[in-house]
């Protein structure tokens, strides 16, 4: 952003058979938060996978104490699929991940 890295994002897991993959972002520069980065990022990326891959589902998996990015997703029309009740350890505690999803049809 502006010459800086402001983070990174990425997608794994890319199944062409059933035209799936995760997405994960992370903007590690705190100056860089809450400026709409991660949100062209997402987009970006979004249209990237369905332009080059045809995907129909994207998925990702959220902190559930990570306010923030839960409101990103589900602003961009991603939707709560499941959780991991305790599903890692960090910090001297566990945590709940919830993984979360959006389908697209062919008229993206």
């Amino acid at each position: 952003y502006k010459n800086q890295p402001a983070g990174l994002i990425s997608y794994s897991s890319l199944d062409l058979r059933n035209r799936t993959a995760m997405l994960s972002i992370i903007i590690g520069n705190k100056k860089f938060r809450r400026l709409g980065i991660g949100q062209k990022a997402i987009l970006k990326l979004e249209k990237y996978l369905m332009d080059e891959y045809n995907i129909r589902k994207l998925s990702a998996e959220i902190f559930e104490e990570n306010v923030a990015s839960l409101n990103l997703f589900n602003s961009l029309g991603y939707k709560e699929q499941g959780r991991k009740i305790e599903e890692v350890y960090r910090c001297g505690k566990y945590h709940t991940i919830i993984s979360v999803c959006k389908f697209f049809n062919e008229w993206y």
